[in-house]
């Protein structure tokens, strides 16, 4: 794992934040509200949902190859949108063999989203890309005023397969 963040360039960051901020929150998928009048959190891994995949394939591969001088492939990838004042819940992902780790692109954030494992606290400014283990027991909290939207996908190995 990469120990620091890895920074995007701007020129393939800028259209994906802009292309996200222009989408209403009431058109994601799942978009149900809670009993408190919340929006709960949303999932979007349907890459004809609004262009998703268009928009984000640049930056997606860039990525993907600036992490590594290995062959690696992309899966998995999604929106996930935490509404302020929202969870989600610990959990932990079960990935295949050849799973090496998942990127998180924050698009929108806030000093106060906070992604949680064990007793560590990460906070994830826009412009960079986060490696993290979603093998080990994760959460996130949005204690802050606004939505903390990631684009997420998982590297894979190529010579797995």
């Amino acid at each position: 794992m990469r120990a620091e963040p890895f920074p995007i360039v701007p020129a393939l960051l800028r259209p994906v934040i802009d292309w996200i901020a222009s989408v209403p929150f009431e058109y994601w998928p799942q978009q149900t509200r809670l009993a408190d009048g919340l929006i709960r959190p949303a999932m979007v891994t349907d890459l004809g949902w609004a262009s998703f995949g268009k928009v984000t394939d640049p930056l997606v591969q860039a990525v993907a190859r600036d992490w590594s001088d290995a062959p690696l492939t992309t899966r998995n990838r999604l929106l996930s949108v935490v509404m302020p004042g929202a969870t989600i819940d610990p959990h932990t992902d079960e990935l295949g063999a050849d799973w090496l780790t998942r990127i998180h692109v924050p698009l929108l954030s806030n000093a106060d989203a906070m992604f949680i494992t064990g007793d560590t606290v990460r906070r994830f400014p826009v412009g960079f890309a986060h490696e993290v283990n979603t093998r080990e027991r994760h959460a996130v909290w949005n204690a802050g005023t606004t939505p903390r939207v990631h684009l997420m996908f998982d590297l894979h190995s190529e010579k797995a397969q």
